[in-house]
């Protein structure tokens, strides 16, 4: 594994699941090149040090209180996210804490680490996002496509012929209606690039 993005978070508990949610964006708009695995770490505890540990670049998803107004964007990288998770801690980022403290002493912290974050409004419970985070998803979900390009691993937009494919595989007549495709001009990569890579490897 060269790049791992790993989402972490809550899902029942409203903003605190941003992470999963920009994940599943990530899985339903784009089609990724092998090597680049996303995970949904939910709020698990050292059982994510093996795939930690096997990636080269780590690439972090989560609701990040950085004091600034709800939905502000943020990005952390290499020591920055340990100092910052020592001082605003969810339940689930004490657990990453231990992760990377464990990492660190076995020397197999990843070449490269970078938290994306967002700052969250509310924790209630529920599965929807607050709307001031749900507006800032293709803005966020763009800066990690954009991120992967700069590590060499660029992702492919998936189109709606892609879509309409997986619908049929899975039995979902419905499935391109309910998943909207991101307009193209929305994605930070250049579309020049996205044409060279897009080979079988990515399908």
């Amino acid at each position: 594994m060269k790049v791992l993005i790993l989402a972490i978070g809550n899902l029942l508990l409203s903003d605190e699941g941003v992470g999963i949610h920009v994940l599943h964006a990530l899985e339903r708009d784009y089609r990724f090149p092998d090597g680049v695995i996303l995970l949904d770490g939910g709020t698990s505890g050292l059982d994510l040090l093996i795939p930690i540990e096997e990636a080269q670049h780590l690439i972090l998803i989560d609701a990040v209180d950085v004091g600034a107004p709800p939905g502000t964007l943020s990005r952390l990288d290499g020591s920055e996210i340990p100092r910052l998770f020592q001082n605003k801690l969810s339940p689930h980022q004490v657990s990453l804490l231990d992760v990377l403290a464990a990492a660190t002493l076995m020397g197999v912290v990843p070449r490269t680490m970078t938290l994306f974050g967002i700052q969250p409004a509310v924790f209630d419970i529920g599965m929807t996002l607050s709307p001031g985070l749900a507006s800032r998803l293709p803005e966020l979900t763009g800066e990690i496509i954009a991120e992967l390009a700069r590590l060499g691993w660029p992702a492919i937009p998936r189109d709606k012929t892609c879509l309409k494919e997986i619908g049929e595989r899975h039995g979902d007549p419905d499935f391109l209606s309910t998943h909207p495709v991101l307009p193209i001009d929305w994605t930070p990569l250049n579309q020049g690039k996205i044409r060279e890579n897009n080979d079988a490897s990515y399908l």
